[in-house]
């Protein structure tokens, strides 16, 4: 049995068995409840019909923002919905984001694409297009309509939409503008470390995928050292250090290819690697934030943010040494 469907005959969808009102422009209205109960076939198939009684190849379902238990279609949808374009089904979504500084719209649309490009090879998506929608901007907000190839086979709606809503709030939080330590320390913060995957490691980037051990004299000089190149090399960005995140050699550089966590060692962490710190970097960096972010299950991710040093601050020295030999002095 189809979970949704339209029926050219009686011009009207059913959806979980149930006949459903249309929207203002005749188009389908879904909850978000709705959306694990539905299998994306069956989407496809009844926006196809729907086209073909009108003579087009075009139709469209949205997702409204409303609980079931408060919904009218009559309000229509939200930021994510589904299209059918040339016989293609697509995911919508809708970011409002700020008029860039040169106040080109081309700058943010390619910010957007650059930004959401990586994450969407991760998932095996694509961007379909990416462009203004004039009818939404305003003087102060610009108004982008993402179109994502997303694969559907054997999936229901709520994947599909579970992607879009990833991409907006990765644009959300990163401003559709260059990726930069306060952007990722807020996503991972925030819960969102997965984002990053496919995102480069850079000079103000590290991920690791192990914690340090702060058992052995070695792992308390490695911590101490890693800060200690972020505040000495890095005086105008800082740095990040995400631990429990796994990147990937390509040419040229790195990429973080799995954000999983970590199952910490103690559960005081944040005082163990303050501690840490305190005793073997000299003087103490300015404004070190230390964060246990739950993940998975057991799993965390620890994030090991520095910000921007002073530079009366400098030079930073690290109380011990990792010879080349491996040995610790």
């Amino acid at each position: 049995m189809s979970t949704v469907s339209y029926s050219a005959r009686t011009e009207e969808w059913t959806v979980r068995g149930e006949e459903r009102r249309a929207g203002i422009s005749g188009q389908l209205v879904l909850t978000k409840q709705d959306l694990p109960h539905l299998r994306v076939v069956d989407l496809k198939a009844a926006l196809v019909a729907h086209a073909k009684n009108y003579r087009g190849d075009e139709s469209a379902a949205d997702v409204s923002e409303l609980h079931e238990d408060h919904f009218d279609a009559d309000l229509g949808g939200g930021q994510v919905g589904f299209e059918l374009r040339q016989g293609a089904l697509l995911v919508s979504a809708l970011y409002f984001g700020e008029w860039p500084s040169d106040g080109e719209e081309e700058t943010l649309l390619h910010s957007v694409s650059r930004l959401v490009g990586p994450f969407l090879d991760h998932v095996d998506a694509s961007l379909h297009s990416v462009e203004i929608e004039d009818g939404r901007s305003g003087p102060e907000v610009l108004a982008v309509r993402l179109r994502l190839r997303i694969p559907w086979r054997g999936r229901t709606l709520d994947y599909l939409f579970a992607v879009s809503e990833d991409v907006l709030r990765l644009c959300d939080a990163v401003g559709a503008a260059e990726i930069t330590r306060d952007s990722v320390a807020d996503l991972v913060r925030g819960g969102c470390a997965g984002l990053l995957v496919g995102q480069p490691e850079g000079h103000w980037l590290d991920a690791k995928s192990e914690e340090y051990d702060l058992t052995s004299t070695r792992g308390k000089i490695s911590l101490a050292q890693a800060v200690a190149r972020f505040a000495i090399y890095n005086a105008e960005e800082g740095g990040l250090i995400v631990v429990g995140a796994k990147a990937k050699k390509i040419p040229g550089g790195e990429v973080i290819r799995e954000v999983r966590g970590i199952v910490p060692r103690h559960s005081d962490t944040r005082a163990r690697y303050l501690r840490v710190l305190d005793h073997h970097l000299y003087p103490p960096a300015f404004g070190i934030r230390i964060d246990l972010i739950p993940a998975e299950g057991e799993r965390a991710l620890i994030a090991i943010d520095i910000p921007p040093q002073p530079e009366e601050q400098k030079p930073f020295l690290v109380h011990g040494a990792i010879t080349a030999e491996g040995e610790t002095e």
